[in-house]
């Protein structure tokens, strides 16, 4: 399998960022709504949790620098819609740019989420490990604002490269949308939504901040976050509908 990663961004109202990917024969995950997150590379990433920054960066136009989420349209970095072009299509390297502009990178708030390989039957394979992020609380009215015009802070797609739609959702919107059939999930994305809907779903009556403080303390003291999962089949229904085993961990 090839190593990957990926990455589940929450935004400070608890929402996930989802993408799209193109309807197509050769990629992977071919018209589903996936996190952002893609194949490791020796030459470019110095670590996993590297890669899943730059493949998010690329992807969905989100900088996690360790002063807060960059988003396309910062004026306080004129440089960064060409530079993601040129890391894109191969021109330059993520990391030389992060040097050369002095940025730092929030690696340490990557928090592991469940490792998931595919099943030997398939014919394309990963061994992708999966982080969890939080982001700061968005900006101050007054460091937003950029003359009149209001910095947005949201993602924006690659131009149909590999994400044609990319947005923040709520968890249980996300969940509810694939119960309509309006959207493909795979079983990594339906299993960790619902993994997050249980600890900040809006079922549960307390602040986000207390929500993600419990989230944080379960993955700081149990396995769940290095747990590794390998799909098999169990069962298929006469409906058509599947039934997983995710392993002995």
């Amino acid at each position: 399998p090839r190593p990957a990663a990926s990455i589940l961004l929450l935004n400070p109202q608890n929402q996930i960022l989802l993408m799209t990917r193109p309807t197509s024969k050769t990629m992977s995950f071919s018209g589903a709504v996936v996190f952002p997150g893609g194949n490791y590379s020796s030459s470019q990433d110095p670590s996993p949790r590297f890669c899943a920054v730059r493949e998010l960066f690329e992807e969905c136009g989100v900088l996690l620098s360790k002063t807060g989420a960059i988003f396309s349209g910062n004026k306080a970095c004129p440089w960064f819609d060409q530079a993601r072009r040129d890391i894109h299509s191969g021109k330059t390297l993520f990391k030389d740019v992060l040097a050369e502009k002095n940025v730092s990178i929030d690696e340490d708030g990557l928090m592991e989420f469940t490792r998931w390989i595919t099943p030997p039957n398939q014919k394309k394979r990963f061994d992708a490990q999966m982080y969890l992020y939080f982001m700061k609380e968005f900006r101050s009215e007054a460091e937003r604002m950029d003359g009149k015009n209001k910095v947005e802070e949201l993602p924006t797609t690659d131009g149909g490269v590999e994400v044609i739609s990319t947005g923040f959702f709520g968890i249980e919107e996300a969940l509810e949308m694939y119960g309509r059939k309006e959207i493909t999930l795979f079983p990594p994305q339906f299993y960790l939504l619902n993994v997050l809907k249980h600890f900040l779903g809006s079922h549960l009556k307390e602040e986000n901040s207390v929500k993600r403080a419990k989230l944080t303390s379960y993955l700081q003291n149990s396995d769940f976050g290095t747990r590794t999962i390998q799909p098999s089949v169990l069962e298929v229904l006469d409906d058509g509908r599947v039934v997983l085993g995710f392993g002995k961990d």
